[in-house]
């Protein structure tokens, strides 16, 4: 009964290397009790202010700047941390990396489309 479900054609299980290649900032275990709140109303404006950050920061390379996770669904409860969904160039490792301040951030390897 363990049984995993089959990978989708044309896509490889990601390895537990490629993932450690790809998280940018230190990987850390989470050892504490997650707490749950109640939805906020606020948490969309919260994102759009978040957006509008990111957005005047990277420019015309942010292709996409979704609010994604718990906290994006009305009436939800959900820990209250806004997840952000960023696409931009290829370039943007980079320019994430830089702009690593307190978070861990994944991007793409160039060429791979694997985060």
């Amino acid at each position: 009964m363990n049984e995993r479900p089959p990978e989708p054609r044309g896509h490889e299980p990601v390895t537990e290397e490629q993932i450690l290649a790809a998280h940018i900032g230190e990987k850390r275990p989470h050892n504490d009790t997650i707490h749950l709140a109640d939805y906020d109303a606020a948490w969309p404006a919260l994102f759009a202010r978040h957006a509008d950050r990111i957005g005047s920061a990277l420019g015309d390379r942010t292709s996409m700047i979704e609010h994604v996770g718990s906290t994006s669904v009305p009436g939800l409860a959900a820990k209250p941390t806004i997840d952000i969904l960023l696409v931009v160039a290829n370039r943007g490792r980079r320019l994430l990396r830089a702009a690593d301040g307190h978070c861990g951030l994944r991007a793409p390897r160039p060429g791979t489309g694997v985060a």
